[in-house]
């Protein structure tokens, strides 16, 4: 294997290292958004609830139980979009792994071969 080939491999496996770092800074821009989201429902449900109480009100509105299930969906796409990225983080670096796999293998096989040669060529001078 020669140095332009492991230069190849390199650089391919820069490539995907820096298209998987492009991945993950989308996927935490998204969780990012979702944390806002809920942290903000958050805040206005207890604006809303101490409101009510001022009023004199205990209860639950609809309205407060909707921002409810609101956070609820935020914690869930969350764990989705966590998910989706260890899935995306572990087959970026399963390709590098691959990649480096393949060098290893063609070295060690072209290293045979020259062991091979070398030694017919003692057996023969002998």
């Amino acid at each position: 294997m020669g140095l332009l080939d492991k230069m190849k491999a390199g650089a391919a496996n820069a490539g995907n290292y820096t298209s998987q770092k492009a991945d993950e800074a989308t996927i935490n821009s998204k969780i990012s958004d979702q944390r806002n989201t809920k942290k903000k429902l958050i805040a206005e449900s207890g604006e809303k609830m101490f409101a009510l109480y001022l009023e004199g009100k205990t209860e639950l509105s609809d309205e407060i139980k909707d921002m409810y299930a609101k956070c609820v969906e935020c914690d869930k796409e969350i764990e989705k979009l966590e998910a989706e990225k260890a899935e995306m983080i572990a087959k970026y670096e399963g390709e590098r792994q691959a990649r480096r796999d393949a060098v290893k293998e063609q070295e060690e096989k072209e290293k045979a071969e020259r062991e091979a040669k070398k030694a017919a060529e003692a057996e023969k001078s002998e």
